[in-house]
């Protein structure tokens, strides 16, 4: 009988956590979003590159800080850079390239496209052996490259291994979390919530009261 009361408790309490949990998670009161403003500019004239064999990392060198790409993104990115064509690759019209900084104040991540428009058959295969893409632009083919690294200050210590053909200015980005309450919903759950409840112990009770029944039928 004892275990018996134990098992029903133990339900009971389940319900019950379920219940609530439902309540509050289904459209809630309070929603959190993230947002990114700006907190700085920067304009990135170049690739550079690191000299550890090991280690080999890219970097855009910019006027105020450098930004060191990861290591996985670094071996995307050389397999372009290295590409012998004969003309530089553009970016989307000068469009800032978004930077956004992790709390930390140190690592970031971003994407960007690069564009290149090829003179022959030749350099079409090339491009599509990098997993370029055409565009709807005739002759215009394109693609998005995700990165991750950390940023510092700039320094004077790498040289320029691949120049832009056009500057790229650089937008760095801080995100910030803010929360909306909708008023009304908040104390509609405030209110409800008893009488959830409330509800689950009577829906409980009968459970209990027919279950024996049922195991002898």
């Amino acid at each position: 009988m004892k275990h018996l009361v134990k098992v029903c408790l133990v339900g009971l309490s389940l319900l019950l956590s379920s219940c609530t949990i439902f309540l509050w998670s289904h459209d809630p009161a309070v929603r959190s979003h993230t947002y990114y403003e700006q907190s700085a500019m920067d304009t990135v004239r170049a690739f550079g590159k690191t000299q550890a064999k090991n280690n080999e990392q890219l970097v855009m060198i910019g006027d105020s800080y450098w930004y060191f790409i990861d290591e996985r993104n670094t071996a995307e990115l050389l397999k372009v850079l290295n590409t012998k064509l004969p003309k530089a690759f553009s970016t989307p019209n000068n469009k800032p390239f978004k930077v956004l900084l992790a709390d930390d104040a140190q690592s970031f991540s971003s994407s960007f496209t690069l564009y290149y428009e090829p003179q022959n058959d030749n350099e079409k295969n090339v491009l599509k052996a990098l997993g370029f893409s055409s565009t709807k632009k005739p002759g215009l083919y394109e693609k998005d490259y995700d990165l991750k690294g950390k940023i510092y200050r700039s320094s004077k210590k790498i040289n320029h291994h691949y120049q832009f053909e056009t500057a790229l200015p650089i937008s760095i980005q801080v995100g910030k979390t803010s929360s909306e309450v909708d008023p009304i919903k908040l104390i509609e759950k405030i209110t409800m919530t008893p009488i959830t409840l409330a509800g689950d112990v009577v829906l409980v009770a009968i459970e209990l009261v027919f279950s024996p029944l049922s195991l002898f039928e």
